[in-house]
């Protein structure tokens, strides 16, 4: 038989507080025994590591793990009692601050509950359009977009690191909004949570658009009309909610100014779109 392999871990505590506490009597059973010295007094990130010491993986969290381990289970819940009581299938995003957390919530949909971390967010910055961060999507995104162009958010983050690109970005759109862009870009929000309700309804559309010619115009409805589509498919599959009106909204802006007009469209989507039966339309 081949030599058994072994990892060993070994845990050096900074101070002689396993000692201390040992000498309490509640905490005398431990003498002896393998102790690890936590960083908070949490009781549920507490760890068996008595028994299959040979066979088993042992890991010590860090204290924001800590903390989105005690989100995802009020995120459970949350979840849970939303579908009980209203019907319908929603996802959760943790994370340590807004920005973050809202990049956590689309990564599992529908119907899923993601925990994310800071590590974890430079991990996946590479697969991230820029201009799908919350605060980079209109304006402020469009202007940095024309200026190093269309980068996914681990090379914006690379760009924003030298002294001549941050100088550039600073005269193109001031210093304020270039440190607030490079804070975003580093997953850095001082946001507060507000309390927000629930839209009855649900909503696509794009922003900031450059429509030249009717081929322009043609290929945005189109993609707007699949979405809508799309979407309407998801609340009819998951939630058993039928939409009953559509309202269409757009925004002209001209030398003369800003102009926005909109339109209600009926509908019955049993009748107009054919649904199956079956969760589509």
């Amino acid at each position: 038989m081949a030599p058994r392999c072994r990892v060993i871990l070994v845990i050096d505590a900074d101070s002689f507080e396993v000692q201390v506490y040992q000498k309490k009597e509640e905490w005398k059973y431990t003498i002896g025994g393998p102790c690890v010295v936590a960083i908070n007094d949490n009781p549920t990130g507490s760890i068996d590591c008595d028994h299959n010491f040979d066979t088993s993986v042992y890991f010590f969290l860090e204290k924001e793990e800590y903390r989105l381990l005690d989100g995802m289970g009020f995120a459970q819940k949350v979840v849970k009692f939303i579908e009980q009581e209203a019907k319908i299938i929603s996802s959760a995003g943790i994370s340590s601050n807004k920005l973050l957390a809202k990049v956590a919530c689309k990564y599992n949909k529908p119907n899923g509950i993601t925990a994310l971390t800071r590590q974890g967010f430079n991990r996946i910055c590479s697969d991230i359009d820029f201009r799908d961060l919350t605060g980079l999507g209109g304006d402020l995104g469009e202007k940095v977009e024309n200026l190093f162009g269309q980068l996914y958010l681990n090379q914006l983050r690379n760009m924003l690191n030298f002294t001549w690109n941050l100088n550039c970005l600073a005269n193109w759109v001031g210093y304020e909004d270039t440190e607030y862009v490079r804070e975003i870009a580093n997953g850095i929000c001082y946001q507060e949570v507000e309390d927000k309700l629930m839209f009855d309804g649900l909503n696509c559309g794009r922003g900031y658009l450059k429509i030249e010619t009717k081929g322009d115009f043609r290929s945005e409805l189109n993609y707007l009309a699949q979405n809508l589509k799309d979407r309407l498919n998801l609340e009819v599959k998951y939630n058993k909610r039928f939409a009953k009106n559509v309202l269409v909204q757009y925004t002209r802006r001209t030398l003369g100014g800003i102009y926005t007009e909109s339109f209600n469209v009926e509908f019955n989507p049993v009748t107009d779109f054919g649904f199956d039966g079956e969760g589509s339309l």
